[in-house]
C-alpha cells in the first residue's frame, strides 16, 4: 500500500510543479500582463529557471520509478 500512495503522491507533486512551472508564463507576453497580480518579469523567470525544474524532474522520476516497482500498478 505504500509505494501505491507514494507514486500516486509523486504524480500529484508532478502535476501541481508542472503548473507552477508554466504558469508564470501564461499572462507574461500579453498586454494585460501588470493587470494580472502576477510578480515581477525578474521574478517569474527566477521561478522558471530554478529551481523547479529540478524539483519537477526529481518527483516525474520517483513517480515513474514507484510505479514500475508497485506490484499493484502492473507497469514494468
Amino acid at each position: 500500500m505504500g509505494t501505491w500512495i507514494l507514486g500516486r503522491a509523486a504524480g500529484v507533486a508532478s502535476y501541481t510543479l508542472l503548473l507552477l512551472l508554466v504558469s508564470p508564463a501564461w499572462c507574461s507576453p500579453t498586454p494585460g500582463a501588470a493587470t494580472c497580480g502576477l510578480p515581477s518579469p525578474r521574478t517569474r523567470i527566477t521561478i522558471h529557471a530554478t529551481p523547479v525544474p529540478c524539483f519537477t524532474l526529481v518527483f516525474v522520476v520517483l513517480h515513474l520509478v514507484v510505479l514500475a516497482l508497485d506490484p499493484w500498478a502492473k507497469v514494468g
